[in-house]
């Protein structure tokens, strides 16, 4: 992405251009939001439309005083079927992906490292 989509940092309200961020990965638009002086909040959504870490959404977008929290929703895979029998423990359950423990409700803490 050439030409970030909003306004410098050193305005009170920035233009935050929503649309623009979809398709990036979210690593990207968290970055950025944040270099502008949002608060990242990250929901994840399982879709197999778009590859796992692309956003889907932005949100509040138009004019938002720095400062404000800024939704960023990424793509992590579909749900796999669970093959387990009841009683037992599912299989897919505990740690894996970068994305593991998310789920549709689930929203990061904003905190990158």
């Amino acid at each position: 992405m050439s030409a970030w989509p909003a306004s410098p940092p050193s305005a009170r309200v920035v233009n935050v251009d929503g649309a623009a961020y979809v398709g990036q990965p979210v690593r990207v638009a968290d970055s950025w939001l944040r270099h502008l002086g949002f608060v990242v909040r990250v929901n994840w959504r399982h879709t197999g439309q778009v590859p796992a870490g692309t956003v889907l959404s932005v949100g509040p977008d138009g004019q938002v005083r720095a400062g404000s929290t800024i939704t960023v929703t990424g793509a992590v895979p579909p749900r796999q079927p669970s093959h387990t029998m009841p009683g037992q423990p599912n299989a897919g359950s505990g740690s894996g992906g970068w994305y593991s423990g998310q789920n549709d409700d689930h929203h990061s803490g904003g905190q990158s490292g």
